[in-house]
C-alpha cells in the first residue's frame, strides 16, 4: 500500500515527484499514532529513542514554530520530556552559510533552550534526535552538547534501525500469538524498497547481481562513451567526472558530467547518463545550478524559454527549502528492453539532445548573458 500511495503522490504533484522524506516521516508517525499511547509498539518506539519509560507520550509531525517546522515532536507531561526529531532520507542537514549563522540542528538546539526558558516547568528535559538514511556523523555537535552548560541530550539514529525495531516488534507479536499488523509489514516493505532497511544476508540472486555488476558498468560506460564526441562539441572538454557504484547506490544514477558549467565557485554541472527509478529507467541530460550561484537569478529567468523548447524546468528542494534548479531532458527507455535497435535509439536521443542544449546555451548566452562555458567560448583565441 505505501509503495502504491507513493507512486500515486508522484503522479499528482506538479513536478511528478513527492519528497520521499516527507512521505516516509508522515507515514511512520501515522503508523505509530494508530496505536494507543500505552501500547507495546509505542513503548518500544520510546525505548528506541532512548527516552524514559512512560505511557503518555504524544507524537506529532510537522509542528510549526516561529520560522521553524520540526519533523517529529515527542513529548510527555509526566516525564517532563520534549524531544525534537529531524528526519532525513536522501538529503543532509542544512549547513550554516557563514560562521555567524547556525546549522539546522544548532537552530533546533536554540529553539529547545528558548522553549525551556519560557516554560513554567523549569525541570523540562530536552532531547534532540537526528534520524537519517545514510551515515552522517555529528561529532562537533555532540561535543558541544556534552559541555557542562548544555541541557540537551543528542543522539543520531538511522532508518535501518527503525526497520529493525519494527521487525523485532512484529516477530514478538507472532511468538506471542498476537494478531499480526499488516500495515507494519507493508511499511517495512516500503522501507526496503527505498533501501532504508539493512539486510546483510546474501541471497543467490545477490551473488548473481554482483557477478553481473562489472558487465553492467561496462555497458553503461559504452553507451556514454559512444556519444562523448557530441558532449565535447557542446562543452569543448572530454568527460571530467564519472559516477561510481556509490552514486548508483545513493542516487540511482550513472552519469558523466563536467562541473562549473557557469563561471562560479558554487556548484553547477552539465551531465548526461542513466537514472533508474522504481517504476522506470530513463536517459537524462541536464544542467544543475545551486541557489547560491551568482548566476542563479539569471538562470531562474529562463523558465519560459526552457519550457518553450520542451525542456523540463525543476526547482530542487529539501522539504520547503529550495537549494537549486535543474533544466533537463529525459526519455523513458523501459520500452527499449530487448530491442535490437535500442542502442541506436539511445545514441540518437543523446545526439539530438546535445544539439538542443547547445542551441539553448548559445541563445541564452546572447539574450541573458549567462556565461555558459561551452565550446565556442572555451576555444576562443
Amino acid at each position: 500500500m505505501f509503495i502504491q500511495l507513493f507512486k500515486l503522490c508522484r503522479r499528482i504533484t506538479p513536478t511528478g515527484k513527492t519528497p520521499l522524506e516527507d512521505f516516509t516521516t508522515e507515514s511512520f508517525v501515522g503508523l505509530l499514532n494508530l496505536y494507543p499511547q500505552e501500547s507495546e509498539l509505542r513503548k518500544e518506539f520510546i525505548e528506541f529513542l532512548g527516552l524514559p519509560e512512560g505511557d503518555d507520550y504524544h507524537i506529532e509531525s510537522q509542528r510549526e514554530y516561529t520560522k521553524c517546522r520540526i519533523d517529529i515532536v515527542v513529548e510527555s507531561a509526566k516525564k517532563n520530556i520534549l524531544c525534537f526529531i529531524e528526519s532525513k532520507v536522501e538529503s543532509k542537514e542544512n549547513k550554516a552559510k557563514s560562521d555567524k549563522e547556525k546549522s539546522q540542528l544548532e537552530k533546533y538546539c536554540e529553539l529547545l533552550n528558548n522553549l525551556k526558558s519560557k516554560s513554567k516547568d523549569k525541570k523540562l528535559n530536552l532531547r534532540l534526535r537526528y534520524l537519517t538514511k545514510y551515515h552522517e556523523p555529528k561529532d562537533k555537535l555532540e561535543q558541544q552538547l556534552k559541555g557542562d552548560l548544555s541541557e540537551i541530550e543528542f543522539k543520531t539514529k538511522r532508518w535501518f534501525e527503525v526497520a529493525d525495531f519494527l521487525t523485532a516488534y512484529e516477530s514478538n507479536q507472532l511468538v506471542n500469538n498476537t494478531k499480526s499488523n499488516y500495515l507494519i509489514k507493508d511499511f517495512l516493505t516500503f522501507l526496503k524498497s527505498k533501501n532504508m532497511s539493512k539486510d546483510l544476508k546474501f541471497s543467490n540472486e545477490d551473488f548473481q547481481i554482483m557477478e553481473s555488476m562489472s558487465n553492467t558498468a561496462k555497458i553503461l560506460n559504452n553507451h556514454l562513451d559512444r556519444v562523448d564526441k557530441d558532449f565535447y562539441n557542446v562543452v569543448g572538454k572530454r568527460t571530467i567526472q564519472k559516477d561510481s557504484i556509490e552514486k548508483l547506490a545513493k542516487f540511482n544514477r550513472w552519469a558523466y558530467y563536467v562541473p562549473n558549467i557557469v563561471e562560479d565557485k558554487k556548484a553547477s554541472d552539465f551531465k548526461y547518463g542513466f537514472y533508474f527509478d522504481d517504476d522506470k529507467s530513463r536517459i537524462y541530460m541536464g544542467v544543475y545550478i545551486e541557489k547560491e550561484s551568482i548566476k542563479y537569478l539569471e538562470i531562474e529567468q529562463l523558465e519560459s524559454i526552457s519550457s518553450a523548447k520542451e525542456f523540463e524546468f525543476e526547482l530542487r528542494k529539501d522539504g520547503d527549502k529550495i537549494h537549486g534548479l535543474a533544466i533537463k531532458l529525459e526519455r523513458d527507455i523501459t520500452d527499449l528492453r530487448e530491442d535490437e535497435e535500442g542502442p541506436d535509439k539511445i545514441q540518437d536521443w543523446f545526439k539530438a539532445s546535445f544539439k538542443e542544449f547547445h542551441k539553448f546555451f548559445q541563445e541564452t548566452n546572447t539574450s541573458h548573458n549567462i556565461g555558459w562555458k561551452i565550446k565556442e567560448l572555451t576555444e576562443k583565441k
